[in-house]
């Protein structure tokens, strides 16, 4: 990140590459989702010199390159029709396990894209563990075949395939480094096993292991596991028109000693930061 010391968050945030290079998604979004970077910014000196700058245009996220399936619980892995899914958190701090999601007004859509070729886990959970939690656990095996469960946890074991299967697959994928799998599932499914998903924040748990599970119920510890939470009904940011009456101007305080805390710290809530 040292090549963004220095740099105002304007530049930053509005730069092609910084969205392109997926260290730098991982790094602000992990320092975000932590509540680590709400630091304040102070002024100086405000300059009476403006400047214009042109609002670029970029894609935030690069679209994964995936493969397409019908619509079963158990499916043939093929392609994935690529879809604007409008919010993306990294889970794992390494940066492992990414899930993608929008919200509709019945129900949300989530991918997970999680660096295993073995099963991976999502779930809701009242206080952030396995216990009481609703989750939704799938693989693709070496036949290529996509496998999604609605399963519940009634305590530190594998979780139970539950009854009522109110997840539908929408498609999955595996390739030499990562499980893709894209699903729905209503917000209220009247299932006493299932978490309500209401406007409140939610805590997301999320596993994966490094082998697929032998069958539905039979199978080993996941390798790495978390929990987050996370606003999943969260509008998504719709960023305003930028026309030539708009300026832009840096503010840039004098006689100002700054360490590099500074740049680990992006607050992305202002617009602007300061410059020295």
């Amino acid at each position: 990140m040292a090549e963004y010391f220095n740099i105002s968050l304007y530049d930053i945030v509005h730069d092609n590459a910084t969205w392109e290079d997926e260290q730098v998604v991982a790094a602000l979004q992990y320092t975000v989702v932590n509540e680590s970077h709400l630091v304040m910014c102070s002024v100086a000196k405000l300059g009476n010199d403006m400047d214009t700058y042109e609002y670029p245009e970029f894609t935030s996220f690069v679209e994964p390159e995936v493969q397409k399936c019908d619509g079963s619980t158990v499916m043939t892995g093929g392609s994935l029709e690529v879809i604007d899914l409008v919010h993306r958190i990294v889970l794992d701090p390494s940066g492992g396990f990414v899930m993608l999601w929008t919200p509709r007004e019945d129900d949300i859509v989530i991918e997970v894209q999680v660096a295993t070729a073995g099963y991976v886990g999502v779930g809701f959970s009242p206080k952030g563990g396995m216990k009481g939690a609703d989750i939704v656990l799938g693989w693709v095996d070496d036949a290529n075949k996509v496998f999604l469960h609605d399963r519940y946890s009634d305590g530190y074991t594998v979780p139970k395939v539950d009854e009522s299967q109110d997840v539908e697959l929408l498609g999955g994928y595996q390739n030499d480094t990562h499980t893709v799998l894209r699903f729905s599932r209503p917000w209220v499914t009247c299932d006493h096993n299932d978490f309500r998903l209401s406007d409140d924040t939610v805590r997301i748990i999320w596993s994966y292991a490094n082998q697929d599970p032998s069958n539905e119920m039979t199978m080993k510890i996941h390798d790495k596991r978390g929990t987050k939470s996370v606003f999943l009904k969260e509008r998504p940011v719709i960023l305003p028109s930028i026309t030539d009456d708009i300026k832009f101007w840096d503010i840039a305080p004098s006689n100002v000693k700054r360490s590099n805390v500074f740049v680990k710290k992006l607050d992305l809530e202002h617009d602007m930061c300061l410059r020295s």
